[in-house]
């Protein structure tokens, strides 16, 4: 359905890994973040050709 296509997913993304931090902010709609130790966790609606990209990011 079109509107799976655009729900938020987690993500949760090393802070050292800053690339696709920044990848996530430039591409992706942040609904909101949080940083936490050595970690970023975001709320990111990510477009359906992109969800290749930070599959390895997203929790389910």
């Amino acid at each position: 359905m079109i509107g799976d296509l655009f729900q938020a997913k987690a993500a949760n993304v090393p802070q050292e890994k800053a690339a696709v931090i920044a990848r996530l902010h430039a591409v992706g709609q942040v609904v909101a973040s949080r940083y936490t130790g050595k970690n970023a966790r975001f709320k990111v609606r990510i477009p359906p050709h992109l969800h290749a990209e930070f599959a390895a990011f997203v929790v389910a």
